[in-house]
């Protein structure tokens, strides 16, 4: 089921990007040509008050950007950094400490896409921000909001699309050899920034009425604050279905879950207009109190907390992978169109499932990620169930023994 929403605002940018994109930019290119005639260069790095930070695509990239945003933030303690987003990405991005303001782009309809532009123009003119960061690596649209915006510090990635290089000041090199968090972390020393790691930072999904929200959504299904969780996401965004693994195999790994460790409850995750596919797969499993579909019922930040007390997740490339990382939660994934060494989970905890054939990856930023070549995704559909089996079982094996073990000041723990 690779259903659309009736109104796609990825697909909509896309066609701007490949249409419209070039000529535009190329016009707004001999305009600011004849400015920079006309009056100095303005601004320097040392001078940032306002920082705009651009990034779009990916909910997943979003949180791998942290390490870059946190750099960004302490060299610059004083700058107010505004985060400009699809409204989709908005809450992951509230709850991230270097972010001090999110800039939503609705795009709900024809109608609010034409007047969420009109009102970002405005917005972008209005703020006068010092320096702008684009984080897309190679989109004609964030190319036109980083002209428009004004700003006099100005930095994005090196492109061969020679239309966009005007609009930055300060280019970097987008190296597919490098992790993706990295890549961001080399737009951030174009402004001066020193990494202090790659390691991503955590959600901050307190306060509010996202935590009693879920525990009584929770309480609901019967499951109890001690209770072991598995979040299990067999969903992609629609930039790419093709990062699906089958149904038929998660459907057979969960009951396999379900049979063997009957202390661990499964919940099934997804936003709201995916709810549909996860739909097909529980009704193809047997009816069991230990699996429990919320997806499209809980908020993102419900889901970093929810994240935050799961023994493991299970799923595809995708933003809750990510989301589950920056959480702190052991993970078991499965990449084929996007390879794992730009995009994988790094540090302990985490496994990969990826099997390298020679078409895969498939899906590059050169492209901005579509590719309609592909008809039959073997390389997701080439991992089988038996080694992901064994990867999940030994994953719960060893969360159910550190679950029984005693913990510091339990009566039963020897002094040594």
């Amino acid at each position: 089921m690779n259903r659309r929403p009736r109104f796609d605002a990825f697909r909509i940018m896309r066609r701007i990007d490949q249409y419209l994109g070039p000529p535009i930019c190329l016009l707004l290119g001999a305009l600011k040509f004849l400015v920079d005639r006309s009056r100095p260069r303005a601004g320097g790095a040392g001078e940032i008050r306002k920082l705009l930070v651009i990034k779009f695509w990916g909910l997943g990239s979003i949180v791998l950007s942290t390490p870059a945003l946190r750099a960004l933030k302490k060299k610059y303690p004083r700058a107010s950094i505004t985060f400009l987003t699809f409204e989709q990405n908005a809450g992951a991005c509230r709850m991230i400490r270097a972010i001090d303001r999110v800039r939503p782009y609705r795009a709900r309809g024809p109608l609010s896409f034409l007047a969420s532009f009109a009102g970002l123009f405005l917005f972008l003119r209005r703020e006068r921000f010092d320096a702008v960061v684009d984080l897309e690596a190679f989109s004609n649209f964030t190319s036109i909001l980083t002209a428009l915006s004004g700003a006099p510090v100005t930095v994005g990635f090196h492109t061969p699309k020679f239309w966009r290089q005007t609009f930055y000041r300060r280019r970097v090199a987008f190296d597919h050899s490098q992790h993706i968090a990295d890549v961001f972390l080399k737009a951030a020393r174009a402004l001066g920034a020193d990494a202090d790691g790659n390691q991503l930072d955590a959600l901050d999904a307190g306060g509010g009425d996202a935590e009693p929200a879920l525990e009584r959504l929770l309480a609901e299904r019967s499951v109890a604050a001690t209770e072991s969780l598995v979040c299990i996401n067999v969903n992609s965004s629609p930039l790419d279905y093709k990062r699906r693994w089958p149904l038929a195999h998660y459907r057979e790994l969960i009951a396999r879950i379900l049979s063997g460790f009957g202390e661990f409850r499964l919940v099934l995750i997804g936003a709201r207009d995916e709810a549909r596919y996860v739909a097909e797969l529980t009704r193809s499993l047997p009816a069991h109190p230990n699996l429990i579909d919320l997806c499209g019922r809980i908020s993102v930040e419900q889901l970093v907390l929810l994240l935050q007390r799961s023994d493991l997740f299970i799923g595809n490339d995708s933003g809750p992978l990510h989301l589950a990382v920056a959480a702190g939660t052991p993970t078991v994934s499965f990449f084929g169109p996007e390879t794992p060494a730009l995009y994988g989970p790094r540090g302990e905890g985490h496994l990969v499932l990826y099997k390298d054939i020679p078409c895969s990856p498939c899906l590059n930023v050169y492209h901005s990620k579509e590719n309609s070549s592909c008809r039959d995704n073997v390389c997701m559909k080439s991992i089988e169930v038996e080694e992901a089996w064994t990867a999940v079982r030994e994953r719960l094996r060893a969360a159910s023994l550190r679950r029984s073990m005693p913990v510091a000041g339990d009566a039963r723990v020897a002094c040594r």
